[in-house]
């Protein structure tokens, strides 16, 4: 599945989830921005390093699908409603072949599109030097994105269930909906 249709699937998660969930789904968000502001404090030498010694490199000749995940996809939609036509814009112009510049860096250099306290989890968690004095703050937001994967799992999980009890005739208390006749001989 190509990350325009990770999209579109994201964005369709978000418009039919209920209420309390979408609730639900923005306090696991705020964790993981919380846990991304409290990383851009205590990693500012090793991004302006980033900035300014290897100039981005490595947003640039990147596989997108292969760094952005359906989970930071609504994560970033959760935390960025307004950003949702950007990211569509930006997403039609992934190459499928071959690997480029981040499509979501202005003019394939920079700035990057999204919020520096809203970014996939794999560009805030990757880093080509030593990474020993932030350790704590990337364990904290690794385990701030796995919260939201799991509990996206569960959401998909007690989806395919329901559809599955649906198809089989059961009803929300587990008792047959469907009533089976047999003929007489």
């Amino acid at each position: 599945m190509g990350l325009d249709s990770a999209f579109v699937h994201a964005r369709a998660f978000l418009s039919k989830s209920a209420p309390t969930e979408i609730e639900r789904l923005k306090i696991l968000c705020r964790r993981i921005r919380l846990a991304e502001q409290d990383l851009n404090r205590q990693a500012v030498p090793l991004l302006a390093r980033c900035q300014f010694t290897c100039q981005g490199l490595c947003c640039r000749n990147i596989l997108l699908e292969e760094i952005i995940t359906p989970c930071d996809l609504v994560f970033i939609l959760v935390e960025t409603a307004g950003l949702q036509d950007l990211i569509a814009a930006a997403l039609r112009r992934v190459p499928t072949l071959y690997s480029a510049p981040c499509v979501f860096l202005s003019d394939g250099q920079g700035p990057c599109l999204f919020p520096a306290d809203v970014r996939p989890e794999k560009c805030l968690t990757t880093f080509c030097a030593d990474e020993r004095p932030i350790r704590t703050e990337l364990r904290n937001l690794r385990r701030a994105f796995g919260r939201l994967n799991r509990h996206l799992l569960g959401q998909r999980t007690r989806l395919l269930f329901a559809l599955f009890s649906r198809c089989c005739g059961f009803g929300r208390n587990g008792e047959r909906t469907m009533r089976w006749t047999t003929k007489s001989r």
